[in-house]
């Protein structure tokens, strides 16, 4: 190759690359300034903008060579949107017979993202600017077939828009608010699952929880799949920013907000933001919760708790303010076994039938703690099931083992028994495990509700919380197979697949067992004297009125310093 080529095809490839082509030639309209300017990922969001282009200029690639596909989620008024397309602009107008597909959720924001995609194109400033040529199909930019391929934007408003489609990258937009995220996506899977090379990028704000984009976002963080998922919180934005009022104070939510998520960039100015949307906004106003929907803090409390759910919402926003991980299946241990500890192992039992799913989850219960410690989830056989029941109870201590036995219950209890395992819990003689029912299913569900009330309760695992938020209790909304076939094949978006809410049935199975452990109280800790009135969390009735004591005394001695905390009674003034 002449040194004329290789420069040809490095300038080529410098074009194709957007991480390379878009920050110099680029000229977009500025969100801030409301005006043409040079495109600066940078300039809008710390990371967002410049993760969407770094993924279009080099996708991850899985163990098999193909190309991951990326889900983005994160706040309103970011540029994700925007971004997709600019990021698709550079590689479909260098790239001979590129096909690149946007589907947005309605037909004026197809027609928007179009028009920004557009304008990029005419205010191209490179050395190259791709060639279009003339078509009659609307929102679609179209290159010379020599030199490039072309952009298409479409609606969702069909649920058909899929079907036909034949994307080297494609692009979804706004996701929940299609007419039918799932059943769309399922026509367009097959277009992309065969294309080693394909870029996908899914982008939209969080909206219910339990709906298909909310199911779709949990298997895109952990990685089901081709699917990987990145998050974005509001202060991601930088536009999300106000001047903290001069001579303010925080007040005890904004104090507990940084005491969460100072250590990962929140600041009082974006707490100022805040303070402005609550007072501009008045439905955000009178539901505090919507600000975490439109400008999230994390992927786990940003979710729309759907109503009609078996748990209060109140127990769910508790839930959600708890230290919680993220879920990476099929297993996750958050603390090691400890020598003299008491340990609860719960088991939602499944069975040869592939649509089923098992969960497992071990607390370790004190008496004033019942902590999460280990929690097992996935489809699986009941022989390797009793394999990682076995293996877990060992680990911890000989816990005491809780199986549910309606059902499959009944093989995995067997097994249990046919091994020698002593620690079984026994509903009654002769009846080991716990049957559940209408009236025991919301029994538990009261002790679940009271165990958070009181603060007792205490969990780790972010999936468990997203399947409590939508959890609307097997025994008394299951369907049977006859009336499943017979229903419409539309079925509602907020509703989980059924026995998938298994990771909950396995909590209530170990709200069922810590009941039942004896109070013993964790070495190192406050020990309370029977009949003592708990009126604080860590302090007795006669630790608060000592306090309350020192605090009136410290009182009387700032108002008068000739007052000792000690007697309590006036010195007179020296005279001299």
């Amino acid at each position: 190759m002449d040194p004329a080529q290789r420069k040809a095809t490095r300038l080529l490839a410098q074009l194709r690359n957007p991480l390379y082509s878009l920050p110099r030639w680029g000229r977009v309209h500025h969100q801030a300034l409301g005006k043409f300017a040079e495109y600066d990922p940078g300039a809008l969001t710390h990371q967002m903008q410049q993760s969407v282009l770094t993924y279009h200029a080099n996708p991850p690639k899985n163990d098999q060579g193909f190309n991951y596909w990326l889900t983005v989620l994160t706040c309103r008024q970011s540029g994700k949107s925007t971004t997709g397309e600019y990021a698709a602009y550079p590689i479909a107008g260098f790239t001979p017979g590129h096909d690149h597909v946007c589907i947005a959720d309605t037909k004026d924001r197809a027609d928007y993202l179009h028009n920004r995609v557009h304008g990029l194109h005419m205010g191209w400033t490179g050395p190259i600017k791709a060639k279009t040529v003339p078509v009659r199909e609307s929102r679609q930019l179209t290159f010379d077939p020599m030199t490039g391929g072309k952009m298409r934007t479409l609606s969702a408003e069909s649920p058909a828009v899929g079907i036909g489609q034949s994307p080297d990258s494609f692009h979804a937009s706004e996701c929940p608010f299609w007419s039918d995220f799932s059943h769309t996506m399922s026509f367009i899977y097959p277009s992309i699952r065969n294309r080693k090379e394909v870029r996908v990028l899914f982008e939209a704000t969080p909206w219910t929880a339990g709906s298909a984009w909310h199911e779709h976002w949990r298997d895109a963080f952990s990685r089901r799949g081709r699917h990987m998922g990145l998050f974005f919180p509001f202060w991601d934005t930088k536009l999300n920013v106000r001047r903290w009022p001069r001579g303010s104070s925080f007040d005890l939510e904004e104090i507990r907000l940084l005491e969460k998520y100072g250590d990962l960039g929140l600041t009082k100015e974006n707490l100022a933001f805040r303070r402005e949307v609550m007072d501009d906004d008045r439905q955000i106003r009178h539901r505090p919760e919507m600000f975490d929907i439109y400008y999230p803090f994390d992927p786990v409390r940003c979710w729309i708790v759907p109503s009609g759910g078996a748990i209060p919402k109140p127990i769910i926003e508790r839930m959600r303010t708890m230290d919680l991980e993220p879920w990476h299946p099929p297993a996750a241990m958050y603390k090691e076994p400890r020598p003299g500890a008491q340990y609860v192992v719960a088991v939602d039992p499944a069975g040869f039938g592939a649509r089923d799913h098992a969960a497992v989850h071990v607390f370790e219960v004190w008496a004033h703690r019942w902590e999460q410690v280990a929690t097992w989830a996935g489809i699986i056989d009941p022989p390797e099931l009793w394999k990682v029941v076995e293996r877990l109870c060992t680990q911890y201590n000989r816990a005491l083992l809780v199986i549910e036995r309606n059902g499959v219950g009944a093989g995995l209890i067997s097994m249990a028994i046919a091994s020698g395992y002593m620690n079984l819990y026994y509903e009654a003689p002769g009846k080991p495990g716990v049957w559940t029912s209408d009236t025991s299913g919301q029994q538990m569900l009261a002790w679940l509700t009271e165990a958070i009330d009181r603060k007792l309760l205490v969990l780790h695992d972010a999936d468990l919380v997203d399947q409590c938020a939508t959890y609307q209790n097997d025994k008394i909304v299951e369907r049977t197979a006859k009336s499943a076939m017979l229903a419409s094949a539309k079925r509602s978006d907020t509703r989980r697949d059924r026995h998938h809410w298994d990771k909950v049935s396995a909590l209530l199975m170990a709200i069922v067992g810590c009941r039942e452990m004896p109070a013993r109280y964790e070495p190192g800790g406050k020990r309370y004297e029977p009949g003592e009135v708990v009126l604080m969390p860590g302090l007795t009735w006669r630790e608060v009125e000592e306090r309350r004591k020192q605090e009136e005394a410290t009182k009387l001695s700032q108002a008068n310093p000739w007052r000792t905390r000690n007697a309590g009674v006036y010195r007179s003034k020296r005279r001299f």
